[in-house]
């Protein structure tokens, strides 16, 4: 079962924001992971409203993005809901739920073209 309190204090201390964090780095106990952000041009990080963070290269090589389930601004009854539907609009343009212990609650995809990413989610949620 989905734990959404758990997801966002892990999605808030993966990106630096929780009350036990430091600016940009995990405090998980086990890795002391540092999460690397990604960079966009300014106008579509504002406009997305969240930033992409870097994680390890899938099997292949392909380079892989994790972002919070927040970015894809879906509105629902409650939590659990709105974490459905935002995991059906991700599912929906490429990405998987991310199932790593650094960055809960957030959607991995392979991206080279992170920019062209950042569009398809900006433009997916508001059709």
């Amino acid at each position: 079962m989905f734990n959404i309190d758990k997801a966002l204090i892990h999605t808030d201390e993966a990106i630096g924001t929780g009350r036990n964090s430091r600016k940009g780095v995990c405090d998980n106990q086990t890795e002391g992971y540092k999460m690397n952000a990604a960079h966009l041009d300014y106008r579509t990080e504002e406009t997305l409203g969240h930033r992409f963070y870097r994680v390890n290269n899938d099997i292949n090589g392909n380079p892989r993005y994790v972002i919070s389930w927040l970015a894809f601004e879906t509105e629902g009854k409650d939590l659990e809901d709105s974490y459905q539907k935002a995991k059906k609009l991700a599912n929906s343009i490429g990405f998987k739920v991310y199932r790593g212990k650094d960055f809960g609650g957030g959607f991995v995809c392979q991206s080279y073209n992170l920019e062209s990413t950042a569009e398809r989610i900006i433009k997916t949620r508001g059709e």
